[in-house]
């Protein structure tokens, strides 16, 4: 009997010791949506690659795609408060290719106890060197939902 009872005590502890996962299905942090505008009836993009700068300066490749409208990249959560990124088509040589910087403050807010801290990016300015893509417009200038686009390159 006693032998009974010390397990029904052991599996009452156990079961009330168990906790809710708690997982996180929410999109913490945004990405910034790029979108691209043909402008130039005889400028075609048939091919988009991307590089980023890394903290050591290098530049690192994010994508490489056939053609499309529109791609999300991410930014990073760094001191400077800076991201560069590198834009070309197939080719990829100098004329083909511009470099896009972008300047940006950040903010963490709280999302739940399963998600952490996510990232707000507010105060964003855009420039590009204008080899490939004639200009850019800025769509908005907070990054606070993946839903909606940033800017859009025109070429």
């Amino acid at each position: 009997m006693i032998r009974y009872l010390l397990i029904l005590t052991v599996f009452c502890f156990l079961l009330l010791n168990c906790e809710d996962d708690d997982i996180c299905v929410e999109q913490t942090t945004p990405r910034l949506n790029l979108r691209f505008n043909q402008i130039t009836p005889d400028k075609v993009m048939d091919s988009l690659i991307i590089y980023r700068e890394n903290r050591e300066g290098e530049f690192d490749l994010i994508t490489r795609r056939l053609v499309i409208d529109s791609i999300q990249v991410s930014l990073p959560v760094e001191e400077r408060s800076q991201a560069r990124f590198i834009i070309g088509t197939r080719t990829f040589d100098s004329s083909n290719q511009d470099t896009l910087t972008i300047n940006y403050e950040y903010t963490l807010q709280f999302i739940s106890k399963a998600c952490g801290y996510g990232v707000n990016y507010l105060n964003t300015s855009y420039d590009i060197t204008n080899h490939y893509f004639n200009s850019i417009d800025t769509l908005q200038n907070e990054i606070t939902s993946e839903t909606a686009d940033h800017i859009m390159l025109n070429y």
